[in-house]
């Protein structure tokens, strides 16, 4: 008796998996679309653009770090709506997100503000955009400008740490 319950279970479970309706969906919102066009045109293919690219995906926390459970929450689930990368070896550059008429409740600014301090935790500078405007060239040059600047980062960056790979080291 117990056997035939449990084929019957195990049926019933399989059956379900079969009459399984799943349908893909627009990955991007028509305002996202829209932005994604200008943003490309914007950085001219000298970048990767990814979308909807969730947070733990591209930020590495230290296995002994620990957080607060609503950092924790953001970290495990939220995302960026754009993120560029550098075309060759894939670093994050730059975190884009688009701010529609919902990220006025508390709550939004609240989810905001965890994601910023993820981001600054990083040291990955993010980017706000409006869509209540139509993008042009103030949105065009802010992220120009926060390229360049991550741009002169990486390169000091990339000195010093050859500087300090070459300088003979003090035994003394």
């Amino acid at each position: 008796m117990l056997l035939a319950l449990g084929i019957l279970a195990v049926q019933e479970f399989l059956e379900r998996d079969q009459n399984l309706e799943i349908h893909s969906r627009r990955l991007l919102s028509p305002a996202e679309a829209s932005f994604y066009k200008f943003l490309n045109q914007t950085i001219q293919s000298r970048y990767i653009i990814n979308c909807q690219t969730p947070l733990q995906t591209f930020l590495k926390k230290s296995q002994q770090q620990s957080m607060s459970k609503r950092l924790y929450t953001m970290y495990k689930s939220g995302h960026i709506d754009f993120l560029l990368l550098h075309p060759l070896s894939t670093e994050p550059i730059l975190a884009i997100e688009l701010d529609d008429s919902t990220h006025i409740t508390p709550a939004a600014k609240d989810r905001d503000q965890r994601k910023e301090q993820l981001l600054t935790a990083a040291n990955l500078p993010l980017v706000r955009i409006s869509t209540t405007s139509k993008w042009g060239e103030v949105e065009r040059q802010a992220i120009l400008s926060k390229l360049n600047d991550r741009a002169i980062t990486s390169l000091s960056e990339q000195t010093v740490n050859q500087n300090v790979k070459t300088r003979p080291h003090n035994l003394a």
